[in-house]
């Protein structure tokens, strides 16, 4: 996916990351940039890319996509659970196989000005919920864990 989009978007710079694990594809395009797996990603790589590509088989939940999101910068993901999960209305979700939906989608974000920006919003308000949903989530496992050291258990 990520090849096929650049090269049928020539005039957009692209950034691949490569991954931590498993057999890599690298191609040579004149407007691919790939960079080594990195630990330090907001500098490296969200302070470089304005659209996150994540047409993932599978995700469990999508620490990325949010990562991104809380950096303002919209995910075109392929529906998977976790993906639906993490980013619900802040993502925009196209089916992994169909090429010319994701390149349609990327135009669209990479033209239009407000279009990017209602779509950068939408992802930082996502990534905002989730930060309310944290201490949410601490205060009810921590009110579980009390209940079952009561018991004995």
């Amino acid at each position: 996916m990520f090849y096929e989009l650049a090269a049928r978007n020539p005039d957009i710079q692209f950034l691949g990351v490569k991954g931590g694990y498993g057999e890599q594809m690298i191609e040579d395009l004149p407007n691919v940039t790939i960079q080594e797996n990195t630990t330090i990603f907001g500098d490296d790589v969200y302070s470089r890319t304005k659209v996150l590509l994540m047409p993932s088989k599978y995700e469990s939940f999508g620490r990325t996509a949010i990562e991104a999101a809380a950096s303002g910068i919209p995910t075109i993901a392929h529906p998977t659970p976790g993906l639906i999960e993490s980013l619900g209305d802040g993502g925009l979700f196209c089916d992994r196989t169909d090429v010319d939906l994701w390149d349609k989608t990327l135009k669209e974000l990479m033209s239009d000005e407000l279009v990017y920006d209602s779509h950068s919003q939408y992802a930082l308000q996502r990534a905002n919920q989730w930060d309310s949903i944290r201490p949410r989530e601490l205060a009810e496992f921590v009110k579980a864990t009390e209940e079952v050291a009561k018991k004995g258990v």
